[in-house]
């Protein structure tokens, strides 16, 4: 006799819309994830940048400070010595403190000048990489909702031999889910 209990049981279920919309929250919950720890990792680099280049700021304005405290009154004796004139000595002097805090702001500046706030390349590459596979995916599902016929056809089943249960965004990417 004819048993259809049998017949409906062999055939294995599609996902529901329930199941397929948990499945893509918790894709996109990790693959998050994973776009703000390399985002986090980009801003750790930017901040060790300025970390160096403000310390060097502040470096050129103390030994500016500390060298015209210490050492100024021992250079003007030694230049005006050198130049016969008190004034020659100052002169000299406070050119040749001008010249080392002069060096430290250039130091400073190339520092700050690889700080790039609204650069971040690898997190833009990614999320473009997501945006293309994403849209890959919704074109490629609208266009295999309806065959030419009017009735929806089911996506042909892809082997998911070389990724393992937990390598979610890899599937994703390659429209498996």
């Amino acid at each position: 006799m004819f048993e259809p209990e049998e017949e409906a049981a062999s055939e294995p279920q599609a996902p529901g819309y329930r199941e397929r919309l948990r499945d893509a929250l918790s894709a996109a919950r990790d693959l998050l994830s994973t776009r703000a720890e390399i985002f986090g990792q980009e801003a750790a680099e930017k901040a060790g940048y300025l970390g160096r280049g403000l310390a060097a700021f502040a470096a050129a304005l103390v030994t500016g400070w500390l060298a015209m405290l210490l050492l100024a009154a021992l250079l003007v004796a030694l230049f005006t010595l050198l130049f016969g004139q008190v004034w020659a000595g100052i002169l000299a002097t406070l050119v040749l403190y001008g010249g080392a805090c002069a060096a430290a702001v250039v130091f400073g500046w190339k520092s700050l000048a690889k700080v790039r706030p609204l650069d971040f390349p690898v997190t833009s590459a990614e999320l473009t990489r997501d945006w293309e596979a994403v849209s890959r995916a919704l074109q490629t599902e609208s266009e295999e909702a309806l065959s030419g016929d009017g009735s929806r056809s089911r996506a042909p089943v892809r082997p998911t031999a070389g990724y393992s249960a937990n390598d979610v965004e890899a599937r994703f990417r390659e429209g498996a889910e």
